[in-house]
């Protein structure tokens, strides 16, 4: 059987996957996106930064997400390099959103403008050769060849061409947990502490979301008691 072709294939629908996509369709490209998962997923990253809006505006898909009902942040609290100060957007250019919604309207993007997306869809084989990379992706039970000029990595942690990557840091751990009750923080804060650094998010469901980003050495082998006291500790550090 002849396989498939296409100018690019991009691995994972999550955000910087899909933009690549839906750009690289918008330069004349046939791409196709391969996602594992069925969207909507629950997925950790609520928070959009003043400077993504822009860059979703290079994909037309600004106005679909600012339509999209999220919640606008117009001020953070903030301890990153100095005292706790607040800081004040006038233009509420960044979101609060539900990643289920957002990953899901960036692949209907991606999707609207020519990119070929299979989903739920699993790269389990890849070989690179003088004319690109001969892929095998198993989508609806069956194995489906596919033959593309270059091969966009975007599974993030999961790492699906892992053997060709190279750390350029420290592995870290995001230590999370969501928290109701009726006097949680109206607004997003970020922090930095000691050896780690805090982030924390009102969510639009009412819940808000703490992260501490630690050193994974840290934590060691503690049990999961331990982990959760070490988690408290360093939440209250910041106060």
């Amino acid at each position: 059987m002849t396989p498939l072709s296409a100018d690019v294939c991009v691995m994972g629908a999550g955000p910087a996957g899909c933009v690549m996509a839906a750009r690289l369709a918008q330069l004349g490209l046939a791409v196709c996106l391969v996602e594992r998962e069925t969207f909507p997923r629950h997925h950790l990253g609520e928070s959009l930064s003043p400077g993504v809006l822009p860059l979703l505006a290079t994909i037309g898909a600004r106005d679909t997400v600012e339509a999209a009902g999220f919640t606008r942040v117009r001020r953070v609290l903030s301890n990153w390099d100095g005292p706790l100060v607040e800081r004040v957007d006038p233009g509420e250019q960044g979101l609060l959103v539900d990643r289920g919604r957002f990953d899901a309207l960036l692949v209907d993007r991606a999707r609207a403008l020519g990119v070929e997306v299979m989903q739920p869809a699993v790269v389990r084989e890849f070989a690179k050769d003088d004319d690109g990379w001969r892929l095998g992706i198993e989508a609806a039970g069956s194995l489906r060849h596919l033959r593309v000029r270059y091969l966009v990595d975007a599974t993030g942690r999961a790492a699906a061409l892992a053997g060709r990557r190279r750390r350029t840091g420290p592995k870290t751990v995001a230590v999370y947990a969501y928290w109701e009750g009726k006097r949680l923080p109206a607004q997003p804060r970020i922090g930095a502490g000691a050896n780690e650094w805090y982030w924390g998010v009102p969510l639009p469901d009412g819940l808000y979301n703490t992260l501490v980003f630690v050193d994974g050495s840290s934590l060691g082998g503690r049990g999961r008691l331990a982990r959760e006291t070490r988690f408290h500790e360093l939440l209250a550090a910041p106060a």
